[in-house]
């Protein structure tokens, strides 16, 4: 069979840009909710904040997210350590409360 005649493959890439994103926000929207404020912890990293109160200019937000399903973020964002912007963060070092 002619190379012509053959369909392209493209590999996947799990570094790939695009496919990072999907791994990241796949795995941020399996997590369980908390609820606001949290109690203090240790941490940093991707979160993402939901809206379910009673305000009229949220309410298609809110009722997307009702009764637990938690589909459709109002802001997502994420915490990082001190030192972190300047590649000071190693694999060892204490994230501390950056999240929190």
């Amino acid at each position: 069979m002619p190379d012509e005649d053959r369909p392209a493959i493209k590999p996947f890439n799990p570094l790939d840009k695009r496919n990072l994103g999907e791994s990241v926000a796949d795995a941020l929207l399996r997590m369980e909710v908390q609820p606001l404020p949290p109690e203090p912890f240790v941490g940093a990293g991707v979160y993402a904040l939901y809206y379910t109160g009673a305000f009229s200019a949220y309410r298609q937000l809110s009722e997307v997210n009702k009764d637990g399903r938690y589909r459709c973020p109002i802001y997502v964002g994420k915490a990082v350590p001190a030192g972190a912007r300047k590649g000071g963060l190693g694999l060892e070092v204490e994230h501390g409360r950056a999240f929190y």
